[in-house]
C-alpha cells in the first residue's frame, strides 16, 4: 500500500515537472512570437508562466480560480458595504 502511494506521488511529480518544462517552452515561444526577449528575472515572465501552467494543468487552474474568487469576493464585499454606507448617509442627510 505504501509503495503504491509512493509510486503515485513520484508519477505526479514527474508529470508536474514535464508540464513545467512544457509550459516554460510555451511561455518563451509566446514571448518570442510577439518579438519580446524573455527575461527570466522579470516578474511578468513568471506571471505568464503561471497563466500557461494554469491553462494546461487542471489542479493549478482550480487553485488559481479559487484564489481569484476569494480575493474578488473580499474586495467586492468591501465595495458593497461602502456603497451601503454611502447610500444610508445620503438618505440620512436628505431626511434632515
Amino acid at each position: 500500500m505504501q509503495r503504491e502511494q509512493r509510486k503515485l506521488k513520484e508519477r505526479k511529480m514527474t508529470q508536474f515537472l514535464l508540464l513545467g518544462i512544457f509550459s516554460f517552452s510555451m511561455a518563451v515561444a509566446l514571448l518570442d512570437s510577439i518579438h519580446i526577449q524573455p527575461n527570466v528575472t522579470s516578474a511578468s515572465f513568471y506571471f505568464l508562466l503561471l497563466i500557461v501552467i494554469a491553462m494546461v494543468y487542471k489542479p493549478v487552474r482550480l487553485y488559481v480560480l479559487r484564489s481569484v474568487a476569494s480575493i474578488s469576493r473580499f474586495l467586492f464585499s468591501g465595495v458593497k458595504s461602502f456603497c451601503i454606507f454611502c447610500t444610508s448617509a445620503i438618505s440620512f442627510r436628505s431626511n434632515k
